[in-house]
């Protein structure tokens, strides 16, 4: 009798360790109980840094784990055209960027309350970021005594990208009046990327905002680059200090001119640190925790051969989970506040990461 009672108890007390472990991280799980989810991915305009990045991501990620994943992505449009279409129920993640989860938590830019009305606040959960564009400005190589640093854009005619562009609502942040607050002296260029190297050539302008990625420069810069001859313009510490203010979804990151260049000037500039905003996917809660899991486990598991495929992934084939944690800890702080997905929080801990201990928020179901 004693015996039975024995039994039961450990029987009891074995139940209860197997089901708070499988609350903890569903690893207890036999591949069998991990469903297969096809998983349709919103992403940019072929021919786009972020096409071509989330691609990447999704042939890697289904190649690596094919039992359980299978991402497909669909191209919808820009960065905030992805949030918005999945903020109506079409596709299972969005291409975002730190911005776009600043804007959503404040009601600003295209997600302000009385143009837009979100839907999913509460499931807009970061599942990666991929990488940072790195803004600088682009002058003609002969100008290279005149213009040295970002305040010596005051009073300059300027093509800041056009208007939707990421990189402009960086520029009006970074140069507006919570960061360096010399916009109002300068003179914005509107015309489409591709004139952006003629105009420079002839002297339409006088500075370019352009941007790379930590692998590319951008097509458009690249043509300036090799067609006009061009020389880089940093911002000196005290500038990217008070620019960074602007906003918390603006970075600083440290970018190396010489492998990305081909104007002798440019090439020769020494890495220098300036604004960045990083560029990743959202997902919410019809991703589950396993798949989530699964798709983090693939990318920073095999962030070496992510390279190999993009350029864009040089930094991230290096220090992508670091990197990632490091992003992840700045947008829970608030006023930002966003969490991340619950089963990117299982893979942290896999990987010896607390996210509570770290201050990361992690979406609850």
């Amino acid at each position: 009798m004693k015996g039975r009672r024995l039994s039961a108890i450990l029987g009891g007390v074995v139940a209860v360790s197997l089901i708070l472990a499988g609350s903890a991280s569903f690893a207890q799980k036999t591949p069998g109980e991990v469903k297969k989810f096809t998983w349709y991915m919103n992403v940019s305009e072929p021919g786009t840094v972020g096409y071509g990045a989330l691609s990447a991501i999704a042939d890697l990620v289904t190649r690596t784990y094919p039992k359980y994943l299978e991402v497909l992505p669909t191209s919808v449009g820009g960065a905030t055209t992805t949030v918005k279409v999945w903020d109506r129920g079409q596709g299972n993640s969005c291409y975002d960027t730190l911005q776009h989860l600043w804007q959503v938590a404040v009601g600003a830019g295209p997600f302000d309350p009385k143009k837009y009305k979100f839907k999913r606040p509460d499931e807009l959960w970061q599942v990666l970021w991929m990488y940072p564009l790195i803004y600088f400005g682009m002058i003609r190589a002969d100008d290279a005594g005149k213009i040295k640093n970002f305040s010596d854009f005051a009073g300059k005619r300027i093509f800041p990208t056009p208007p939707g562009y990421g990189s402009h609502e960086v520029f009006l942040a970074f140069f507006g009046p919570k960061g360096m607050d010399i916009r109002k002296t300068m003179e914005l260029k509107t015309m489409s990327v591709s004139g952006a190297a003629d105009n420079l050539k002839l002297g339409v302008m006088d500075i370019m905002w352009c941007y790379c990625d930590p692998g590319a420069l951008v097509k458009w810069g690249k043509d300036a680059d090799v067609r006009v001859g061009v020389a880089v313009v940093p911002p000196t510490p005290e500038e990217l200090k008070k620019g960074l203010a602007a906003g918390p979804w603006l970075l600083p990151y440290e970018v190396n001119p010489g492998p990305l260049f081909e104007s002798p000037k440019a090439k020769a500039a020494k890495p220098f640190k300036t604004v960045a905003m990083p560029f990743g996917i959202a997902a919410g809660k019809d991703v589950s925790d396993e798949h989530a899991y699964y798709f983090a486990k693939a990318a920073f598991e095999k962030q070496a051969e992510l390279k190999k495929i993009m350029a864009t992934f040089t930094d991230f084939a290096k220090s992508g989970l670091e990197w990632n944690v490091e992003v992840f800890k700045m947008q829970s702080k608030p006023p930002i506040s966003a969490p991340i997905h619950p089963g990117v929080a299982l893979y942290l801990k896999e990987k010896g990461y607390d996210a509570k201990k770290l201050g990361i928020l992690v979406g609850k179901r």
